[in-house]
């Protein structure tokens, strides 16, 4: 297992490789030490992310080794096939998996990795939603963040 802590323009980033794959990434308080990665795999995926950030049309693609239900697996699954720069709805991503938008929801929430399963890309139907469970404070300046990046504008939800 390899442990890594970088920092980013969205604030520290933490992640853990088991046997090589990507298996939780956390978004960690500013005074979190910095780990540098060791591993091959390691310095890919902080790679991958430094190149997210410069350009977010670069592949955030990696070898995963995340757990949860079948139906969490799926929607993880289809999240990671919407390009930057997409925006869905729970309610459009539940009638291509199945589910409700709040099982949607649900699994957006349960998402070990997000940022490299974009669970920022969908919104709710009546404003941006929450993210990775939270519904305001810094996590939702994050999502807003990653939108903003993505589509080269400020996005005002209501």
């Amino acid at each position: 297992m390899e442990q890594v802590v970088i920092d980013s323009p969205i604030g520290k980033l933490g992640f853990v490789l088991r046997d090589g794959r990507l298996s939780r990434l956390d978004f960690l308080p500013a005074q979190a030490s910095l780990v540098p990665p060791t591993g091959r795999r390691a310095r890919l995926v902080v790679s991958r992310l430094r190149n997210y950030f410069k350009d977010p049309a670069t592949s955030l693609q990696v070898d995963y080794a995340v757990r949860g239900t079948a139906y969490q697996l799926a929607v993880w699954a289809f999240l990671r096939t919407i390009p930057a720069g997409t925006i869905l709805t729970y309610k459009q991503v539940s009638e291509r998996v199945g589910g409700s938008p709040r099982s949607v929801g649900n699994a957006c929430r349960a998402n070990p990795v997000p940022l490299l399963t974009p669970c920022h890309r969908v919104v709710s139907s009546r404003g941006i939603g929450g993210f990775s469970g939270q519904s305001s404070g810094p996590l939702l300046q994050i999502k807003h963040w990653l939108l903003a990046h993505e589509l080269g504008k400020k996005l005002e939800f209501a």
